[in-house]
């Protein structure tokens, strides 16, 4: 079982569609913008054809069996709109969507 740890990804750079961070390889897909955010900065993505890929390394090692005590994936969004199906997050084992007909979050 691994130990638990914790992963920031700060959003304060993106040099030859990378995000800059000393450990992980965090690509940067259609040319996002680096936008002041709350504390630091984050990134602006569009909603069509931009977006981050961390890859599979960085949570549980690739492999949710070595996930015993679960993982916690946390990150601020501010949407300029929220149209149905639109998603935040989308990978084989989590996906997470806005539902308009409801008016709710789904994570499935």
């Amino acid at each position: 079982m691994l130990d638990i740890y914790e992963v920031i990804l700060n959003m304060d750079q993106v040099t030859n569609d990378l995000l800059g961070h000393q450990t992980h390889v965090v690509y940067v897909h259609g040319s996002p913008s680096v936008v002041p955010a709350i504390k630091k900065n984050g990134i602006q993505l569009n909603g069509l054809n931009q977006y981050l890929d961390a890859g599979k390394d960085i949570i549980c090692k690739n492999n949710l069996d070595n996930c015993e005590r679960g993982f916690t994936l946390r990150f601020q969004i501010f949407p300029f709109q929220l149209a149905d199906q639109t998603y935040f997050i989308s990978s084989a084992s989590v996906d997470v969507y806005y539902r308009y007909a409801v008016g709710v979050f789904v994570c499935s």
